[in-house]
């Protein structure tokens, strides 16, 4: 309620309110929400969350049993998409392209859906790639602070050894001073 008084003012919380009717099966509501949260937003504002409302309206019309519209659900899908590529979102992308390749497979459309699916495994490889470089980078850098550590620890013992080497050697000095003075 506070949502519809506001409009404009609160599209994210209207998403998130469509999403619970979605989850709760309220596929018609879901969808005239997302619709009306869509409606609010022009068409150079918030990009993710357009295509968020995008995707989330084309899964609708595409899963629905009730709402089974795939000239619908491939028009949102395509629209996700473009979204996504405009905020360079792999992840988005790869979800709107599974979309639409199984939208091209309903419509038994098999060129489509084969290009759906490499465009999507290379945003699959492209969001792997990322992920090795970026745990590479970590364990490079655990390394390095591993190694840094051990040379302080190595330093460390070395200083102490010289320590202990200068008081035995004033020790033994001491005594034979002492040995020297009593002789």
């Amino acid at each position: 309620t506070e949502c519809k008084k506001l409009n404009k003012q609160v599209s994210v919380p209207k998403k998130y309110l469509a999403d619970c009717h979605s989850a709760a099966g309220l596929k018609q509501l879901a969808l005239k929400e997302y619709k009306q949260t869509l409606s609010t937003l022009d068409a150079f504002s918030d990009y993710d969350l357009l295509g968020e409302l995008s995707y989330c309206i084309s899964q609708i019309y595409f899963s629905d049993n009730k709402l089974k519209n795939y000239d619908s659900a491939f028009y949102y899908a395509q629209q996700s998409l473009k979204y996504a590529r405009n905020i360079g979102s792999k992840k988005a992308i790869s979800e709107s392209y599974g979309i639409l390749a199984e939208i091209y497979k309903k419509k038994n459309d098999y060129k489509g859906l084969n290009d759906c699916y490499i465009r999507q495994m290379e945003c699959y490889d492209s969001l792997f790639k990322k992920q090795v470089e970026q745990q590479t980078y970590n364990i490079k850098y655990s390394a390095d602070t591993y190694t840094k550590q051990l040379e302080i620890e190595s330093l460390n013992n070395e200083k102490s050894l010289r320590t202990s080497i200068n008081i035995m050697s004033l020790v033994i000095l001491l005594i034979i001073a002492a040995a020297l003075v009593f002789i």
